[in-house]
């Protein structure tokens, strides 16, 4: 007879009804055999008829007799032999995890099984957990960012119910992880780009990676999160109208888990063209706009006739003439608009003026009893009182004074500002300054020639001389 199942064994009957084995089937695994026999010719089987294999090791059960061919259908359970281990495979290493990684199996990529061989390789894996607890902090430091980590973490393998280690080969299972270092934030980068502009710029910076904070410094210092300034907004870098202004702009990138960027320099220039202010020049030429500390030159117009220049007035601006008496002068432009007039008086050397009270140019009309050249005005009969003080009416020749520049001055008290103000005077023949009808301590005040100049200190205007 031939086996239907696996075809290898042939077996014969005697007369008893004993079978007789030519060759014994062996079977590896747990199932369940349902097993036909059909007789020979010359024999006539029935369920009592008994059925063995394996010597007798495997009793046939359940049989039932087919009334048709007279053939005997019974049931064979087989108990499993389990195979034999033959060895176990290390796991490959892990590399490229991340930094920072959390210290579990799953986030570090280790497997579940491991390949094993076993002596009918029926059965090629078994099941393995490791031992992430004991990763100690010496073998792997998230914190560490600038260099690759490699340990070793251990495992423990179980094998399947149907595989015997007959050899005690080790159930224990060891495998290479690999962090990598950490990556670095993207450098910063500026919008506008470093160079040189005629116009104020606001500059913002950018980093590639998402997330990442700006620090950056303006002082020339190497920026990072203790010294540098959280970037929140675009930076204003701004010139000085007239000059030539540079500014760097140092910047880096960080973010927690990477590696900060490198330290990037932005150098800007800032040319803003110089401020220019407005001179008028009232009956002169040299009017125009100027920049701060460009020295002006201004003429006085041809007089008319029968007229004479006298000298120039300040009517606004803080200037000072090189020499307030000449018909072309010049003066340094200040941070302000200036106004400016060519004085002229009558020419002495024309035809005597007509004894007229109401002409203008008559000392003795009423308005020009008041003028500074007037010797019967208050200011200078207090004059006369004064002996350090010469006084115009003693000398028919004396020349009459009055101020170019500073009259009508205000100044605000505990200020730290000084006074000037400017007569038409020669400061050769300058003696000293009256105020409230009290000569000054030369302490509180300064002189100086063009035409003449005097300048009341601003301790003196805070009452401390």
């Amino acid at each position: 007879m031939q086996h239907r199942r696996c075809g290898k064994c042939v077996s014969s009957m005697d007369g008893c009804g004993h079978p007789v084995h030519k060759r014994l089937c062996r079977y590896n695994r747990t199932y369940t055999l349902r097993l036909t026999i059909v007789p020979a010719d010359g024999y006539v089987l029935n369920t009592t008829t008994l059925i063995q294999l394996n010597d007798g090791s495997r009793i046939v059960e359940d049989i039932t007799l087919n009334p048709n061919d007279g053939s005997l259908s019974g049931t064979v359970i087989f108990e499993t032999a389990k195979a034999k281990l033959l060895s176990i495979s290390e796991p490959a290493p892990i590399t490229g995890v991340a930094n920072g990684t959390e210290k579990t199996a799953a986030a570090f990529g280790l497997p579940d099984t491991v390949t094993i061989e076993t002596e009918d390789a029926a059965v090629t894996t078994a099941a393995a957990v490791w031992a992430m607890d004991e990763i100690t902090q010496e073998q792997y430091d998230p914190s560490i960012l600038s260099r690759e980590q490699t340990f070793t973490v251990h495992g423990t393998i179980t094998l399947p119910e149907q595989i015997d280690n007959p050899e005690g080969i080790s159930l224990g299972a060891s495998i290479k992880v690999t962090v990598l270092a950490a990556g670095f934030v993207g450098n910063p980068a500026a919008y506008p780009a470093e160079g040189t502009y005629a116009e104020n710029q606001s500059v913002a910076l950018r980093s590639s990676t998402q997330d990442a904070e700006i620090y950056y410094t303006t002082d020339g210092a190497a920026p990072d999160q203790a010294t540098g300034i959280r970037y929140t907004g675009a930076i204003p870098v701004t010139g000085v109208p007239g000059e030539s202004v540079t500014a760097t702009i140092q910047a880096i990138a960080v973010k927690d888990g990477m590696q900060d960027s490198e330290v990037a320099a932005f150098t800007y220039t800032i040319n803003l063209p110089a401020l220019k202010y407005a001179v008028t020049v009232q009956n002169g030429t040299g009017s125009g706009e100027y920049e701060q500390g460009q020295t002006v030159t201004i003429t006085a117009d041809a007089p008319e006739e029968g007229k004479q220049f006298k000298g120039w007035k300040v009517e606004k601006g803080a200037v000072i003439l090189g020499d307030s008496n000449a018909a072309t002068t010049t003066f340094t432009m200040p941070a302000e608009a200036v106004s400016i007039t060519a004085v002229y008086v009558d020419n002495p050397d024309a035809t005597d003026i007509p004894d007229n009270p109401d002409n203008p140019d008559n000392p003795d009309t009423p308005d020009n009893q008041d003028r500074p050249d007037n010797p019967d005005t208050p200011d200078n009969q207090n004059r006369r009182d004064d002996p350090n003080i010469p006084d115009a009416s003693d000398n028919p020749d004396t020349e009459a004074y009055y101020i170019l520049s500073g009259a009508d001055s205000s100044w605000t008290k505990e200020s730290r500002h000084s006074l000037i103000i400017i007569g038409s005077g020669d400061f050769s023949k300058f003696a000293g300054v009256k105020v409230d009808n009290s000569l000054l301590d030369k302490e509180c005040y300064e002189a100086a020639a063009g035409s003449t100049v005097i300048t009341l200190k601003a301790a003196y205007l805070n009452s401390a001389c």
